[in-house]
């Protein structure tokens, strides 16, 4: 099935850009690359996908908390990671876990002011 196997690619490449942020969330040169909004847009999409595809939606939750101080500047973050978490809630477990963490990082780097110094 088409479909499977572009949900399995959307992972693999969910799952690499995890594992990239989470050994430097602060490269400044990786920062550079993904300070695009589109990057921000797709995760989002994988978020507010959370019904049909949960693991997706919980890898791409874990990239917006990793990319906090790319998230917290997108007003579409907050409300897809909110009805993800309420998805999480009733049929993912990790799903609600990630989609807290990435609620508590992006609400932590906008309460302490950072902001991207890729953006400047």
């Amino acid at each position: 099935n088409d479909d499977d196997s572009d949900e399995y690619l959307r992972s693999l490449t969910l799952n690499l850009l995890c594992n990239i942020l989470s050994s430097d969330a602060d490269n400044k040169t990786f920062l550079l690359r993904v300070n695009d909004e589109s990057i921000i847009d797709h995760l989002v999409w994988y978020v507010s996908e959370a019904s049909t595809c949960p693991w997706n939606a919980c890898l791409a939750a874990k990239c917006l908390g990793l990319l906090k101080t790319l998230s917290y500047e997108d007003k579409e973050v907050g409300g897809a990671l909110l009805k993800a978490g309420a998805i999480g809630n009733i049929m993912h477990d990790l799903l609600e876990k990630e989609v807290k963490n990435a609620i508590s990082a992006i609400y932590e780097s906008k309460k302490s002011g950072n902001e991207c110094s890729a953006k400047n």
